[in-house]
């Protein structure tokens, strides 16, 4: 930000040319200048932004979302030249949120305070920009493991099919084939979360069998299956099957045995709860981030780390929710609630 020694204009913070949204600032916050980077990012014209109080205009609050209504204390004293870098909450004229970083350089004449240049970050964008190439390069990375694989078994099979006997090549095949299937559930878990964030995900609702959807994602694994007869919820039965599979996977992938699957009523809710639980256990300052994006139960973990994400997102959608406790004495639980059939 350049140094200031009075109030500059709009031409002036043009000028500069600072990839950061400057406001000029007069003694009572009215807005006295901006550049051109400051009315794209909060959406307001030059004109309607000149001559309002910042307050009004931008409803500016600290981290922990108290409003900000006056100068910092130490703006009153006169050797004090800046105010250090925050995080600031400010409102975009749509009625969003943006997150930005903000520092001032304040103008004194006399040392008296004038009035000050704000200049405004929007981080929130760049955490955006920052988490989608982390996306991309962990979907990358999931994907060149199968794709390595199958292109080296069809080349073998190519260049020297005819001197491999028929026991290897079939072996050959089966992990080509195995490998396909990886690449697909990794593609097809990618566009549903694509669909679900964009809200074209469809769900077909209907009055489902809980001991039958609970044997189906057990399948043939070692899975102690204890549900009421006669429980049943309304729900996709697809996507029911689709997240127990993916809380039974992430038992047997990263807890440790037994593996549970049982379901009760939730008195006085009208819901049914179905626990999937295993003896492991989750630190409790991960249990935060248990359903986001891209995250694994242990860091040397297969997978993109997207099922829990998508368990959750797929609940929310039929009406339930999904939560988890993980603790030494009751292991890890993930509680699905879904609300019974009529």
């Amino acid at each position: 930000m350049p140094a200031v020694h009075d109030v500059p204009d709009s031409a002036a913070l043009d000028a500069s040319r600072s990839p950061d949204a400057l406001v000029a600032l007069d003694a009572d916050r009215r807005v006295v200048g901006v550049n051109h980077e400051f009315t794209r990012l909060v959406g307001f014209d030059a004109d309607l932004a000149l001559g309002s109080d910042f307050c009004d205009l931008c409803s500016p609050r600290d981290a922990d979302g108290t409003p900000l209504r006056d100068w910092p204390p130490s703006a009153r004293l006169g050797c004090v030249r800046a105010m250090p870098s925050l995080e600031l909450d400010i409102t975009h004229r749509g009625g969003r949120t943006l997150k930005t970083l903000a520092a001032a350089r304040y103008v004194r004449r006399d040392g008296e305070l004038r009035g000050a240049v704000l200049s405004l970050r929007d981080i929130g964008q760049r955490r955006l920009e920052t988490a989608a190439a982390q996306a991309v390069a962990t979907v990358s990375h999931e994907l060149r493991a199968p794709l390595t694989g199958v292109r080296g078994f069809a080349s073998l099979l190519l260049q020297r099919g005819g001197d491999i006997d028929a026991a290897q090549r079939h072996e050959m095949l089966e992990q080509i084939v195995a490998e396909s299937e990886r690449m697909s559930r990794l593609v097809a878990e990618l566009l549903d979360v694509s669909r679900l964030e964009a809200g074209r995900m469809t769900f077909r609702v209907e009055d489902v069998d809980v001991a039958a959807a609970c044997a189906a994602a057990a399948g043939t694994r070692d899975v102690g299956v204890s549900v009421p007869p006669g429980t049943r919820v309304s729900a996709d039965r697809d996507k029911l099957v689709r997240i127990l599979t993916n809380l039974v996977d992430n038992a047997f992938n990263y807890g440790r045995p037994p593996v549970t699957v049982s379901a009760a009523a939730s008195a006085g809710t009208g819901a049914v709860e179905v626990v999937v639980a295993d003896r492991g256990t989750i630190p409790a300052e991960a249990l935060g981030r248990v359903f986001g994006k891209f995250w694994h139960r242990d860091a040397a973990g297969a997978g993109v780390g997207l099922g829990l994400y998508l368990a959750r997102g797929l609940a929310a959608g039929m009406g339930g929710t999904l939560s988890v406790t993980s603790g030494a004495a009751t292991g890890t639980r993930f509680t699905l609630a879904l609300p019974a059939s009529a």
